[in-house]
């Protein structure tokens, strides 16, 4: 299982955007993508049991913190 974590520049230049990326290395075929977006009060580590199930079932999940 992967897990890959990086940081994009705001578009107002005023922060930085926390994104995450999950999939299963070892399945050649995916199922799809899945694109979560989380509420207002939340964040996408919140997460990561479901990110880590999606994935071992061969989708790739991908995840943004929305500020």
């Amino acid at each position: 299982m992967e897990k890959r974590v990086w940081y994009r520049r705001a578009s107002n230049g005023l922060g930085k955007i926390y994104e995450t990326l999950w999939q299963n290395e070892k399945m050649q075929d995916k199922k799809g993508i899945v694109c979560v977006i989380h509420g207002m009060q939340g964040h996408s580590e919140l997460y990561n049991y479901l990110f880590k199930a999606l994935a071992e079932e061969g989708y790739v999940v991908c995840a943004q913190d929305i500020q």
